[in-house]
């Protein structure tokens, strides 16, 4: 493990969080059995602080910055780190909460899910090959095998009707049927889109979100989508646009995240058919 530490933290030996008398590009040092700590100097009034369980010397570059080795081998490898975070936020089960054992449940479960995809990917690459939702497909069916054995075991039956339903079908599922092939399961059915409720309204929007992604460069309607004002807001909260509302009415209806939106949308016979089968809106009351 290798990663930067903050100053304000109060198990830092006061020499390394000092800046005072520091010379440029200096190096300052601490060891323990497992972990190695360095305060490197690069700038006046600048002190930077890492932390590494794999470095065990004070190994310091050939460069004219003097940079410690345990600085290169965190510039080296810090992409992969942001890479992963920016693709595992994209599915992600972490939820606002002050506990910090949680986050790193949260981060467990996100990392483990996309090393899983990955795994999948290579040991079948022709599984839904083409797809733009590859991983939500994949995210779906992972969800699914984690939870049936749960399901089964389930004494209780749900007060929803829908809820039910789906843990009574899947109970009545024999279990040989859940290993090599994993079947889809059966999903509940919505209650019936009442006449002029907002399902038809959500399709129509999302197939004209459609034809805006795939118009040719030149035509009004898509300079008006693409456009981006400029000069100051007013003060306040700004006002929700309709890509945002499309955003989020895909997301929450369709399950495409906001960065494959696009790419989805210019398919058309992938979006059409997809509109096609979106559910309707469960009523409320």
């Amino acid at each position: 493990m290798v990663g930067t530490l903050r100053r304000n933290k109060p198990e830092l030996p006061p020499a390394l969080v000092s800046k005072k008398d520091r010379a440029r590009f200096s190096s300052k040092f601490a060891f323990t059995d497992t972990h190695a700590l360095v305060s490197y100097h690069p700038k006046k009034q600048k002190n930077v602080l890492l932390m590494s369980t794999l470095h065990r010397d004070a190994a310091v570059s050939n460069r004219d910055d003097k940079r410690p080795k345990i600085i290169e081998d965190y510039n080296h490898n810090k992409g992969g780190v942001d890479n992963l975070d920016k693709v595992t936020s994209v599915y992600t089960c972490k939820r606002m909460t002050a506990r910090w054992p949680l986050v790193v449940f949260f981060n467990i479960l996100d990392v483990s899910a996309y090393n899983s995809f990955v795994l999948w990917s290579e040991i079948k690459p022709a599984w839904n090959k083409g797809k733009y939702n590859r991983r939500r497909l994949f995210m779906e069916e992972l969800g699914r095998q984690l939870v049936i054995p749960h399901i089964k075991r389930r004494k209780v039956t749900p007060r929803t009707s829908a809820a039910a339903k789906l843990v009574q079908e899947i109970q009545q599922v024999p279990s040989s049927s859940t290993t090599a092939a994993a079947p889809p399961l059966p999903v509940p059915s919505c209650p019936p889109a009442l006449p002029g409720q907002l399902p038809n309204r959500s399709r129509s929007q999302l197939r004209w979100f459609g034809h805006l992604v795939r118009m040719p460069p030149g035509r009004l309607p898509r300079e008006v989508f693409q456009a981006r004002p400029a000069g100051r807001r007013p003060r306040g909260r700004p006002r929700t646009r309709w890509r945002d509302y499309i955003s989020t009415l895909a997301w929450e209806r369709l399950g495409i995240p906001q960065s494959e939106l696009a790419n989805v949308a210019r398919e058309r016979e992938v979006w059409g058919p997809l509109l096609e089968l979106l559910p309707p809106r469960p009523d409320p009351g």
